[in-house]
């Protein structure tokens, strides 16, 4: 249930690498390879006595030994039986309670918790959690005579070198054992996919991990649990694990709760019923996908005029739309149905009537209007370009009681109708200001490199008002203030008066190094006249130094470096980003890529010929040095 690696092997600490040391440690290691490669732990097994002092070093066996009979082997299933991953955990009190990482039971409609001895327990349900580290405590329904609770450590973090060991079910290699040194303690880890704003402490280990790891304990030299393995850094060996401060945070609410359900049941706040499909829908949806696969075969291999007659009488989407809202018609206010109507949206086509996508959008509104988890059909509907799509999202920002769900509506149409070419530019500024106001600490769950995060709305919005604001067409331009390729200080303000082209490049970029000879033509049509060129550069100062030294650019540019000052304020997320300018500092056009060629020159020509009958621009400051 975790993404982790195979790769490390169990290293030692510097100090103790002298050849007894050693090898006392590979016969340990080679026992407890064979004690935990055993499916059962004989019941006649005597434990170890643990040490007179709880803070006492122990040796590797001493501390797989002793946390063994914590450590659970978590298997997960839907509501429908439908086993959906495994994942590790361990008991942290007489009392049945087990922690484990959030991720691990996400979408679990059942979980069964496994001890080392082979005893199975049914979990009860879900006494606490720490969305932000990714973490779960749940409650067994009853717990084996033989299972020992897990010590905790402080709220101190371990120290970097200390020796610490794994404990989980890598690769379904179940109750395994790895050690290592803590690397680091750190915020985010380098080179992970966690949020940039991720607050959690997290353990840098060198005890090998991978599927399967996470949840279970990362243990200390003295048996006592420092951190809850959750995540790795894809091929370097390197995972990480929560701290138990965390763990330690929740705990106390864990003992004062009672066992709520687990997050596949549609009773509880956690539940997204788009996660995993119920069987009849997710049959419906593995056949249509085998046919879209045949249809779109069909199409590659036709003629272009085969092609179109293929398009109009073969596409498989507004067929299965229909058998999909069969399926809804027959089991309403179900989340059976509501997976089935969200499937028939996606799948029908968006021209003409929609028929299957207008019946499922209305069907949504009368069934599911009071659900919490309508909100998770809003990125996939959102992404359909049909009139039923914003009447819908309006609908459900006016009647849904559920304030996240009013919410994520909002968002939804705002980016919605700022994605059509003709749009209400009032309306969208103030449905994104409504979420950065109104809705601002409502948590959305978005995209960010293949992962998905969740991120306070008023933060989302926030450079999106700004840019609406500040550098959308018919707004008054940022002023720019940086030096050029010699250090000369010079503002964007100083060409009042003058039609100007601002272009954000880089020379690596093919696109931009396309448009050079049309913009170094009109530098030289356009001499004399109230026009100007300014560049800014996001290559190194003697990449843009050198590319002036040979004349392939010929206008004045800001060096602002790779994600410079200029370029964040400016919200540059594509090269190139060329503004048209006009005489008076308002943008007039914004392009976004490579721009035919012509219409920046035509486009330009026009605004300066309407300046014919303006006074005569100051000295021509534009020109490269």
């Amino acid at each position: 249930m975790t993404s982790s690696s195979t790769h490390g092997r169990p290293s030692s600490r510097r100090n103790q690498g002298h050849a007894a040391a050693r090898a006392r440690c590979a016969l340990a290691a080679a026992v407890l390879s064979f004690w935990f490669a055993s499916p059962y732990h004989p019941a006649s097994a005597q434990a170890v006595t643990p040490p007179a002092r709880p803070d006492a070093k122990l040796n590797l066996g001493e501390i797989i030994e002793k946390a063994g009979q914590g450590v659970v082997l978590l298997t997960v299933e839907t509501r429908g039986g439908v086993k959906i991953g495994f994942g590790s955990g361990f008991l942290i009190d007489g009392n049945g309670l087990v922690a484990t990482n959030l991720h691990v039971v996400r979408n679990a409609g059942k979980v069964v918790a496994e001890f080392r001895d082979g005893s199975k327990s049914d979990v009860k349900g879900l006494r606490a959690l720490d969305k932000q580290g990714d973490l779960a405590i749940l409650e067994l329904g009853k717990v084996p005579a033989h299972a020992v609770p897990l010590p905790l450590g402080g709220k101190s973090p371990p120290a970097q070198g200390d020796s610490v060991t794994a404990i989980g079910h890598p690769g379904g290699l179940n109750f395994s054992a790895s050690n290592g040194i803590v690397g680091a303690v750190r915020k985010v880890p380098e080179g992970a996919a966690v949020k940039p704003d991720d607050q959690r402490s997290l353990i840098q280990s060198t005890a090998a991990v991978t599927g399967g790891s996470s949840g279970g304990p990362l243990l200390s030299d003295t048996g006592k649990v420092v951190g809850i393995n959750t995540l790795v850094v894809e091929g370097k060996g390197i995972g990480f694990a929560v701290q138990v401060s965390h763990l330690l945070n929740i705990l106390g609410e864990a003992r004062k709760s009672i066992a709520q359900p687990l997050p596949g049941d549609p009773r509880s706040e956690l539940y997204k019923p788009l996660d995993y499909f119920e069987p009849r829908v997710q049959a419906m949806t593995d056949e249509y996908l085998n046919a879209r696969r045949e249809y779109q075969r069909q199409l590659q291999e036709a003629s272009v005029f085969q092609r179109a007659y293929i398009q109009a009488n073969a596409d498989p989407g507004p067929r299965y739309a229909e058998r999909f809202l069969q399926i809804a018609e027959r089991d309403r206010r179900t989340p059976t149905a509501f997976q089935a109507l969200y499937m028939a949206c996606l799948v029908d086509r968006n021209v003409g009537p929609a028929t299957s996508l207008k019946r499922s959008l209305n069907l949504m509104l009368e069934d599911h209007i009071k659900e919490k988890w309508l909100g998770d059909a809003f990125p996939g509907i959102s992404g359909k370009v049909h009139d039923s799509v914003p009447a819908f999202l309006r609908k459900v920002a006016e009647l849904s009681r559920h304030r996240d769900v009013r919410a994520h509506a909002c968002y939804y149409l705002a980016s919605y109708l700022n994605t059509q070419p003709k749009h209400d530019e009032a309306e969208v500024l103030r449905l994104f200001k409504r979420c950065g106001d109104e809705f601002k600490d409502v948590r959305i769950e978005l995209q960010s490199e293949d992962r998905s995060f969740e991120y306070a709305l008023g933060d989302v919005v926030k450079p999106i008002i700004f840019a609406a604001e500040n550098l959308s067409v018919g707004r008054k331009a940022l002023d720019i203030e940086g030096k050029d390729v010699d250090g000369k200080s010079f503002k964007l303000s100083d060409f009042r008066g003058k039609v100007v082209v601002l272009d954000f490049f880089a020379d690596w970029c093919p696109f931009c190094v396309k448009m050079y000879p049309e913009e170094r033509e009109l530098v030289q049509t356009m001499a004399g006249k109230p026009f100007a060129i300014l560049g800014v550069n996001c290559d190194s100062q003697d990449t843009l130094q050198q590319i002036i030294a040979d004349k392939k650019v010929t206008w004045r540019c800001w060096s602002d470096g790779k994600a410079g000052p200029i370029s964040e304020r400016w919200q540059l997320d594509s090269y190139p980003m060329t503004f048209v300018i006009d005489q008076d500092g308002v943008i007039r056009h914004k392009f976004t890529g490579l721009i035919t060629p012509g219409v920046l020159k035509s486009t330009t020509t026009k605004m300066v010929e309407s300046l014919a009958g303006a006074k005569p621009a100051a000295k021509d400051i534009s020109k490269a040095h």
